[in-house]
């Protein structure tokens, strides 16, 4: 059997997705080399297993229940906006978190923990939680007009949700 592209996050309100979708628009003015999401795929990835076995994916949801049953529903507010590895060399354009990153992160450590015991490597990185806007794919680009659009949205638009479900998401790896 194929092997699956599978990860876990927790998806965005509709109003969220608004938020992003305005920021994107302008990013999506910076020419060819920024790649923005599709508004359906925006979400906070909270671990990425990469290309496992689809057999596999019945033990990932258990993890991801029990560490759902453990965590009360909680407000996210995403706010601000950043990159990966930083500024500097801009590879990944998110937005942040501004309130509900603890318990982000705490669910984050309860599915990475819980994954581990099943022997899948835990995480060595810190966890920044973060919606995924834009993926830069050349170098040419004019980054001061990237960042332009970072500093105009630095702040605002700050959106609240409440964080309610956990999905397991799997695609299979086309030719």
């Amino acid at each position: 059997m194929k092997p699956v592209r599978t990860f876990i996050a927790i998806n965005l309100s509709s109003s969220a997705r608004d938020a992003a979708e305005s920021i994107m628009g302008d990013l999506a003015q910076c020419g060819d080399a920024v790649r923005t999401v599709h508004r359906e795929n925006l979400h906070i990835t909270l671990k990425f297993l990469g290309e496992i076995q689809i057999e596999e994916t019945v033990n990932v949801c258990r993890v991801v229940t029990q560490a759902a049953l453990m965590t009360p529903k909680f407000s996210v507010v995403a706010s601000g906006t950043g990159a990966f590895p930083d500024r500097e060399r801009l590879r990944v354009i998110w937005w942040g978190t501004t309130e509900g990153s603890e318990q982000l992160g705490a669910l984050h450590d309860l599915i990475d923990q819980g994954l581990s015991n099943l022997g899948y490597p835990g995480e060595t990185k810190k966890y920044h939680p973060h919606v995924t806007l834009a993926r830069v794919r050349s170098r040419e680009l004019d980054a001061d007009q990237v960042r332009v659009v970072m500093d105009k949205y630095a702040e605002e638009p700050s959106v609240e949700f409440l964080a309610e479900e956990i999905v397991v998401y799997s695609s299979f790896l086309g030719p």
